[in-house]
């Protein structure tokens, strides 16, 4: 699992790549930090299908009010990872296969345009990454850990978003992911 460190790591590369998608204000960018650690822990299972996250202590662990908790929850929730249901609260949503898999087959096609819609040339930062994935994923031969195969998707995903020049093809690449 990522330490806070490679975490605050990994954020500021994410505000890195989104920069040009968005306003650059302390909210603005406080916003995203919170959205992207709540949306890191659903896609590494840190946060299972169908737990209930607690608006509370979530601003509690943030050190923000219930607002901007709400309003990351909100899109989270329009990006399909949370659902809200009256009188329970906000539940993380059940893996549903078929949608992954038809994800999967966009964000692959996807990524194909990233090497045509001004692709960035790889630094050798990415082909690091690209070499420690690989290896973490040949330790994964003789068992199975989905957090720690979460966690090296994560690392490609970040990898590949690195290389994409385009501003819509950087937004629907990401918002696919999850």
């Amino acid at each position: 699992m990522l330490s806070r460190r490679e975490t605050k790591k990994v954020v500021d590369k994410a505000y890195t790549l989104t920069s040009q998608l968005n306003d650059n204000t302390p909210a603005r960018l406080r916003f995203h930090e919170i959205h992207y650690e709540i949306r890191r822990r659903i896609a590494l299972l840190q946060y299972p299908p169908g737990e209930r996250l607690d608006i509370d202590q979530l601003a509690g662990e943030f050190n923000v009010s219930r607002t901007p908790i709400r309003s990351v929850l909100q899109r989270l929730e329009y990006q399909g990872l949370l659902v809200n249901r009256h009188g329970v609260g906000t539940i993380v949503t059940e893996l549903d296969y078929e949608h992954l898999n038809e994800a999967v087959q966009l964000r692959l096609k996807l990524a194909e345009l990233i090497g045509e819609l001004t692709p960035r040339t790889p630094t050798e930062e990415h082909i690091d990454q690209l070499t420690k994935a690989v290896e973490m994923l040949k330790k994964l031969r003789n068992h199975v850990d989905l957090g720690q195969f979460a966690y090296i998707d994560i690392i490609v995903h970040e990898s590949n978003m690195s290389l994409i020049g385009n501003t819509y093809l950087l937004r629907s690449y990401d918002d696919l992911y999850y």
